[in-house]
Parts: structure tokens; C-alpha cells; sequence
């Protein structure tokens, strides 16, 4: 919180972090979910910045969000967090390649990372890896991330090979874990 702080304390008037702990405010923003050990980052400034970004992706700035993941990386270069934070923002912004990238190190420090081959796939699909897409998808399912963005990204690339009868099932999976999705009723809409 203090980094936070530091940094911009005008975020504390936005956000419901006013009164919380520190290891509350981790594990809301999802830095401690998966964490298996203690989280024991560069400093300050890197907590802070992983925080910042966070948060400035939520109040929809994701160009300094990745700033401020650019910055957690250089301070942290052996952390997966920043790289997964840094990898979904450049994701949202266009650059999937940078994205891809990022997953493959978070891969590379933490094997079995579930939402890392989830947001993996949804990379390699978007870039046309159709195979790699597919693998990561399926390990992600594997390790136990059945959630509406991984069956869609599967729905997708069904309705990639022309598979519309196995892209139906998926965006129908995908709409009963999230049902919100406008693109996946309209997908659906259209194989019907």
C-alpha cells in the first residue's frame, strides 16, 4: 500500500483500497492466488508498479498499465507475475507476439501454470498456431482452467478448421461458464 502510495495516491480515491492490508489487496488483484510460496519481489518500487499497473488496466489505461509492467519485468526479470500481467495488457493492446512471448517465460518459471497456457492459447490461435493453440488449450483444460474464455477460444478454433458442430458444444460450454459474452451468442447464432 505504501508503494502504491508513493506513487499515485490519487488511485486510493477510486478504488476500495483505502482500508485494506496489503496481502488483502494481492490476492484481490490476483498477484497471491497461485502464488505457492511467499511473495518476496525486488523491492517496493516493483510491488508497487505490478499494483499500479493493475489498477490502471482497471480504470481502463491499459498503455500505462504497460508501462508500469515494462517496469516490474526490468526490476524483477525472474518473477512471473509482472511477465503474466505484461503479457495480457500487451494482448489487449494488439501485440499478440509480445504477448505470446511473455507467456512463454511465465511458462518457462512456472510449468504448470494454468492461466498462463489458457492465455498462451488464445495467443497462438491469433496468430494462427492453430496446433500450439489447440496443445495449450487442452492443458489448460488439463490443469483445471474450464472457464468461458478457454471453451470459447476453443469454439474459435473449431470454427477455425470448420468444425461447427465441435465449435457449437465449445461456445455452448463457453456461455454456461460465462453467459455475457455477446461474441460467443453471436458465434452460436451463426453455426445454428
Amino acid at each position: 500500500l505504501h508503494g502504491l502510495r508513493m506513487l499515485n495516491p490519487a488511485i486510493f480515491s477510486r478504488l476500495p483500497f483505502a482500508s485494506a492490508d496489503s496481502t488483502n489487496i494481492g490476492r484481490n488483484v490476483g498477484i497471491d492466488q497461485a502464488w505457492t510460496g511467499s511473495y518476496a519481489p525486488a523491492g517496493k518500487a516493483a510491488r508497487a508498479r505490478v499494483m499500479r499497473g493493475l489498477a490502471q488496466r482497471a480504470l481502463g489505461d491499459p498503455k500505462a498499465a504497460l508501462a508500469d509492467f515494462d517496469a516490474a519485468v526490468q526490476l524483477m526479470p525472474d518473477e512471473p507475475v509482472p511477465y503474466f500481467n505484461r503479457g495480457t495488457t500487451r494482448r489487449l493492446l494488439g501485440d499478440v507476439a509480445g504477448a505470446k512471448a511473455d507467456f512463454d517465460v511465465v511458462l518457462r518459471r512456472r510449468p504448470a501454470d494454468r492461466d498462463a497456457f489458457g492465455e498462451r492459447g488464445n495467443a497462438r490461435l491469433a496468430l494462427g498456431d492453430v496446433a500450439g493453440a489447440l496443445e495449450d488449450l487442452e492443458t489448460a483444460l488439463r490443469l483445471g482452467r474450464d472457464d468461458g474464455d478457454v471453451r470459447f477460444d476453443l469454439g474459435e478454433l473449431h470454427r477455425h478448421l470448420g468444425d461447427a458442430t465441435a465449435a457449437l458444444a465449445e461456445f455452448d460450454r463457453s456461455l454456461e461458464r460465462k453467459p455475457g459474452n455477446p461474441v460467443a451468442h453471436r458465434r452460436r447464432g451463426a453455426l445454428r
